[in-house]
């Protein structure tokens, strides 16, 4: 925890944690910041809450609305309003503990001052000599000594809170992006072990025996003793269900409640999110 820790008074509230980081993350990041993190797909957290909102009835109503207002591919998003900052750092402070106190900014502001300062001294002396290459790459290092110097700065104001606005203090303070991420799959696990009830032939209504009747139809589900069965893997059911998605609405939280695995077994959410990982590299086996 290199930034911060959850605080003891929240840290068993795993359906609270998930809408704070979810929201977070809808509010902090734009859509090419959201992309670039495609080793934990927004989408899959994103479709996770919308599929089992009983979870979340209690969650801060602010932060629910923050998520559901904010799309997964808005490209056009510019950044949070004063308002949904505020509401984002007011959950920080009573949620997390948060260790920085700007030392190491403090430092780092002095250190690139100072360097910089005498590199771009040999920069004019360069061009004193009639030394243009060295004072062009002493000028890149001055230029690279600003920056540093300014992103320092930057989380200074923030941590500090030096800085009036919420909008810069979300978007300043240097917040563990990976730690954010870790913490979202922990709570998004533990919310998955919640045992799904299930639910006998005589509770479904008609549209859902309808579109169970449907699929036992096109053959992707097998029935016996009033039960279906998925007659092959969960990749490859997911896989025809969006190829037919303008055709049949399947929900993940359907497929979790009336449907099993062909060896009987109960189709989990993390089950369906492990077949439906992009990530090459983080693929493993799917469930037959």
């Amino acid at each position: 925890m290199k930034y911060f820790e959850l605080k003891d008074s929240f840290k068993k509230d795993d359906p609270g944690n998930f809408v704070f980081f979810l929201s977070f993350i809808a509010v902090r990041c734009s859509w090419e910041i959201l992309f670039m993190y495609r080793k934990h797909p927004y989408e899959k957290y994103i479709d996770f809450y919308t599929s089992h909102k009983d979870l979340f009835l209690n969650c801060d109503a602010a932060l629910k609305d923050l998520i559901e207002s904010r799309l997964v591919n808005d490209k056009s998003y510019k950044g949070p309003s004063e308002s949904s900052a505020k509401t984002i750092l007011d959950e920080f402070e009573k949620r997390c503990i948060n260790y920085l106190e700007g030392t190491s900014e403090r430092w780092g502001m002095m250190l690139s001052s100072v360097f910089g300062f005498f590199i771009f001294l040999l920069s004019l002396g360069g061009l004193a000599i009639h030394q243009y290459l060295l004072s062009i790459i002493f000028l890149l290092v001055f230029v690279y000594c600003c920056s540093e110097f300014w992103v320092n700065l930057r989380c200074f104001l923030a941590i500090t809170k030096r800085v009036k606005s919420y909008k810069k203090q979300l978007k300043w303070f240097p917040f563990n992006m990976d730690l954010i991420y870790k913490l979202m799959e922990s709570s998004m696990e533990l919310l998955s072990k919640i045992e799904i009830p299930e639910i006998a032939a005589d509770d479904l209504d008609n549209e859902e025996i309808r579109l169970l009747e449907e699929l036992y139809q096109e053959g992707q589900v097998s029935k016996e003793n009033g039960k279906y069965y998925l007659v092959g893997p969960v990749k490859a059911f997911l896989k025809w269900r969006e190829e037919n998605k303008n055709v049949y609405d399947i929900q993940n939280k359907f497929i979790c409640k009336y449907i099993l695995q062909s060896d009987g077994s109960v189709i989990k959410p993390g089950t369906i999110y492990q077949a439906k990982s992009r990530n090459k590299e983080d693929e493993k086996e799917f469930l037959e």
